[in-house]
């Protein structure tokens, strides 16, 4: 059945049957090892993918649990271990079931013209994990392995500032001194954002304020009051994202849980999966190219079974690429390839910087999924100053490049090391070590294999780059924010309370914790801001923000020129008071309602270092205006529905204003 499938699909069908095979195996006889030696080297595998029909792509996500064998590095060694996780059990077109990690590429087409329409996007997302019978009696009750028995008494709980991490009871510290909803909770509870997109945030598109709690008969008897921000439902949630406007970008984006309490474990678990909106960028390479321009997907995750612990031995997981240890990526001599990396992982050991092999050319081509002006393809400006191969890339950031493979036949790694603080699991900064509990030197990330095509082969491939004056100028919708569109300034300071590795930190914005009963930002539709980012501890948190992508002015010490690059994450860097911060500008524009913006190391956003943030009509800033599908104009008389009640603003040197 499965050889005759031609597209992609096929080998992530195939992969997630040969784990179907292995989950009934270990289902049936826990002493019978479960999992073979995983396959190092292999050839990057293509990840399952789903495609729009007649301007429609439409799915089911069913969440479950399933046993899978997961690549494991420790001692220098590779092996694979069997974990239950959390996935998405999704069909193809043929009706084929798979599930795995990532998720499948979800691929959409935005429209070539102001006036059309593009793809829309519908998944009925249904939630068949196990019942939570703890939601409302004890709300913070996540960051324990099952089985942990914490005492009652305080004084035999370990001292958190001198034995956390290490101590197998740290994690109970987390348990007794989170409060809801700023905590690890509701691990069964989940739901989905399209990170990146410039889609509505409304119910049922962007919408990351909805509970959606698992299939159970008997319901919680009411919502607590942590609820009072978003929707709960039970058992199943239709998404419909409308068709998507010229203003969205084409580029690499992604999907996952977004759940506030639960993302870590849900992200851990390999639940990710790409999300690829093509447009006239895209047909500009091909043409470019001839069609010869072959494509790769990096998806970048740590899997595993439990995370949000404070366990004793716990190592960072290995990063995996498409599920894989360490693959390869095969081309011919001068071929020209494009890459396209996306970081879907949760923490501070994925905060990663890349080496592109120095015999090979790499020219970064757009970022989270926003493609570069002509000025940026020249100049390059987010490669290392001091290190032209090196390449930042933070949990939640994506970044495409144009990679020329070398003249000369041969193996060459791409490397990485660690550029931030681990966070909690392992709170020392890491540099050329390994991640795995043995330490040493680290598997490269992935190998480029360069050979020559066999005798007699005719295939053609992409050669040569693009110059800067070939490059295609950015949509208008692209242009910079200028000086006279600014009209607010906002700061924001990212801290917390203690240490990363101290159970008992609070993580913080402006000195305040996620509220679900107010937004602590508003702005207005149309309108355009500049914000002040700062960061007053150790690790570089990622700032991200949803449904509008910002500009970054200046990073650190580092002032870049116009054109600026556009993003939706960057890490904020650490230093002195005047370089730990970035300058952004962001617009306001097609879209108002309730988003968020967070620190994507997801068990600090779980802990609260999350804000609401919604944009209002200008004519009436205590509404917004019902989402339209076709980009029609919400704020309009008759299309008017609440806004979020404001936060109260904390008076302290901390907070930042408007």
């Amino acid at each position: 059945m499965f050889q005759t499938q031609r597209t992609p699909l096929a080998a992530g069908v195939l992969f997630a049957a040969f784990l179907l095979t292995l989950a009934g195996r270990a289902s049936r006889a826990q002493s019978i090892p479960a999992c073979p030696p995983p396959q190092v080297g292999a050839e990057l595998r293509d990840i399952p993918s789903l495609y729009a029909t007649n301007g429609l792509l439409s799915t089911t996500f069913t969440v479950e649990l399933k046993r899978q064998c997961v690549p494991v590095f420790a001692s220098q060694t590779w092996s694979s271990v069997a974990m239950n996780l959390r996935t998405y059990v999704y069909s193809n077109s043929a009706g084929q079931v798979g599930w795995g990690f990532p998720g499948p590429t979800l691929h959409l087409r935005k429209p070539s013209s102001p006036y059309a329409m593009g793809d829309s996007l519908a998944i009925l997302l249904v939630n068949n994990l196990p019942p939570e019978v703890n939601s409302t009696t004890t709300p913070c009750d996540s960051a324990c392995p099952t089985g942990t028995v914490c005492p009652t008494d305080p004084s035999q709980l370990p001292n958190p500032n001198t034995s956390c991490p290490g101590d197998p009871l740290c994690c109970c510290w987390v348990d007794r001194s989170q409060t809801a909803p700023n905590c690890f909770h509701g691990d069964n509870t989940t739901n989905l954002h399209f990170h990146g997109t410039h889609v509505s945030p409304q119910p049922p598109q962007d919408y990351v304020l909805l509970e959606l709690r698992p299939n159970q008969t008997t319901t919680d008897p009411a919502p607590p009051p942590a609820h009072d921000h978003g929707i709960v439902a039970y058992g199943q949630y239709q998404y419909k994202v409308d068709p998507l406007l010229f203003t969205q970008s084409e580029g690499t984006f992604w999907y996952h849980p977004h759940k506030h309490g639960s993302v870590s474990v849900q992200l851990a678990n390999g639940m990710p999966g790409a999300l690829l909106i093509e447009g006239p960028f895209d047909d500009w390479l091909r043409a470019f190219y001839q069609n010869n321009l072959k494509e790769k997907l990096l998806v970048l995750q740590q899997v595993q079974e439990k995370t949000n612990l404070y366990g004793q031995g716990q190592g960072a997981p290995a990063l995996l690429v498409n599920g894989q240890a360490s693959p390869v990526i095969t081309m011919a001599p001068g071929e020209v390839q494009r890459w396209r990396f996306l970081n879907a992982t949760l923490q501070a050991s994925a905060q990663v910087s890349l080496y592109f092999p120095a015999q090979a050319a790499a020219r970064q081509i757009a970022m989270d999924g926003i493609q570069f002006a002509p000025e940026n393809y020249r100049r390059q400006p987010l490669f290392s100053p001091s290190n032209p191969s090196a390449f930042q890339i933070s949990p939640g950031n994506r970044a495409d490049f144009l990679v020329q493979a070398p003249t000369i036949a041969g193996t060459f790694p791409l490397s990485y090391e660690v550029f931030g603080n681990l966070g909690e699991l392992a709170p020392q900064t890491v540099r050329q070590s390994g991640l795995g509990g043995g330490g040493g030197a680290r598997p490269p990330l992935v190998t480029l294999v360069v050979q020559a095509p066999a005798k007699g082969a005719t295939q053609t491939v992409a050669t040569g780059l693009p110059t800067p004056a070939q490059w295609p100028p950015l949509p208008s919708y692209l242009s910079d924010i200028g000086d006279n569109e600014i009209q607010a300034r906002e700061s924001l300071l990212f801290s917390m309370t203690a240490g990363a590795g101290n159970p008992t930190t609070k993580f913080l914005i402006n000195g305040k914790q996620f509220s679900s009963s107010c937004d602590d930002v508003t702005t207005k539709l149309g309108t355009a801001e500049e914000w002040t980012v700062s960061n007053s501890s150790g690790p570089q948190h990622p700032f991200h923000i949803h449904t509008n992508p910002f500009q970054l002015l200046r990073n650190g010490s580092t002032t870049y020129t116009a054109p600026w690059v556009w993003m939706d994450t960057i890490a904020l860097p650490v230093g002195t008071p005047q370089t730990q911060s970035v300058l952004l500008r962001q617009r306001y524009t097609d879209f108002t309602g309730g988003y968020v913006l967070h620190c994507h190391f997801l068990g600090h956003e779980d802990r609260g270092m999350m804000f609401g943030v919604q944009t209002v009509c200008p004519q009436d800033p205590s509404s917004y205006g019902k989402a339209r599908p076709g980009g029609a104009p919400e704020c309009v008389s008759g299309n008017f529905i609440p806004a979020m009640p404001i936060c109260p603003s904390i008076t302290t040197a901390a907070a930042g204003s408007k």
